[in-house]
């Protein structure tokens, strides 16, 4: 009788588990347009793409002078260019992306590490990549390489 309650029990957990991942996935397809990016830890800044605006860490501000605060201003207005239109495209395991002028296409699947997500990607040109995500708030969030985050809206 207790191997049975197991094993109706790992049934159900393994049922669960993998209804979570779809879930996950269901929730990804569509297409995730760019709206922010957050750099603040590794460049010193967050770009708010929505509403066109940007704000520089701290530390940045600590060092900026008045003569290199045009120059700061004009390349991050020019970096925000390059990201405007950015989206990224979730149909079925397909992805598309389109972030700064690069496209790639390509498959992905879901990894569950250590209570994180992870989207594994194999682009068409080869390329193979995993990038932290996680939804909240109703936006997408993915963390490239602990540097930058990616902040999509459907």
């Amino acid at each position: 009788m207790r191997t049975t309650k197991f094993l109706i029990l790992f049934v159900l957990l393994c049922f669960k588990l993998s209804n979570a991942q779809e879930s996950t996935q269901q929730s990804l397809q569509e297409k995730w347009t760019l709206i922010a990016l957050n750099a603040m830890q590794s460049e010193g800044f967050y770009l708010d793409l929505a509403n066109n605006s940007y704000e520089i860490s701290d530390e940045y501000k600590k060092i900026i002078t008045p003569e290199n605060e045009s120059n700061i201003k004009a390349a991050i207005t020019q970096f925000t260019e390059r990201f405007k239109d950015n989206f990224v495209l979730f149909e079925q395991n397909n992805i598309q992306r389109v972030i700064a002028g690069d496209e790639n296409k390509g498959t992905f699947i879901i990894k569950n590490n250590n209570d994180k997500s992870f989207l594994n990607i194999n682009y068409n040109n080869n390329i193979k990549d995993s990038l932290e995500f996680f939804i909240k708030d109703k936006r997408l969030h993915i963390i490239v390489d602990n540097e930058a985050e990616f902040i999509f809206t459907k």
